[in-house]
């Protein structure tokens, strides 16, 4: 019996579209019990409160491939991602200023151990306390970079960087 418990979840942890499903169930029974409503009392036509139906159930499974990672257990979401990532500071940090990583400017304070960079400067993102994230300047034997695991233990040891993991250019001023 504890093995197939222990099945179960494992189903439910790996399957990102039964997830769906079920967050998708609520919503549907209630336009269902709003149409039933709408027929019974509002003399609503029933061919209509199906088509209705239908298409809330299609707008759902045409959704899901664009939600499909969201759903996805184990993969890391918000300030979490961007552990690791590299940034530019575009105002300085002291010791809160902002970072560009990729398209996003984010809110970052140094790290205890950081010295204060100048503005252009590459960083890496170490962590994040709440949306605030922590950021320590970029230097030479970082530049060999870190895996997450690495990053998140910080005592751990140095791992190699996926290709491709090298810190922006500075923009000129």
């Amino acid at each position: 019996m504890e093995s197939e418990h222990r099945h179960g979840e494992e189903i439910r942890r790996r399957s990102p579209l039964l997830r769906y499903v079920l967050f998708q169930i609520p919503g549907a029974v209630l336009a269902a019990a709003a149409l039933v409503f709408a027929v019974r009392v509002l003399d609503f036509s029933p061919w209509l409160a199906l088509a209705i139906l239908a298409i809330w159930i299609v707008k759902d499974a045409l959704l899901y491939p664009s939600l499909r990672i969201a759903y996805e257990a184990g993969t890391p979401h918000g300030t979490d991602a961007l552990v690791g990532a590299w940034g530019t500071i575009v105002e300085p940090l002291s010791p809160e200023g902002w970072v560009q990583i990729g398209a996003e400017r984010w809110r970052a304070r140094l790290g205890c151990d950081s010295a204060s960079p100048a503005r252009g400067a590459a960083v890496r993102v170490r962590g994040a306390q709440g949306l605030i994230l922590v950021v320590e300047a970029a230097t030479d034997p970082e530049r060999s970079g870190d895996s997450r695991a690495d990053l998140r233990a910080r005592d751990a040891a140095r791992a190699t960087p996926p290709p491709g993991d090298a810190p922006p250019r500075s923009a000129p001023r």
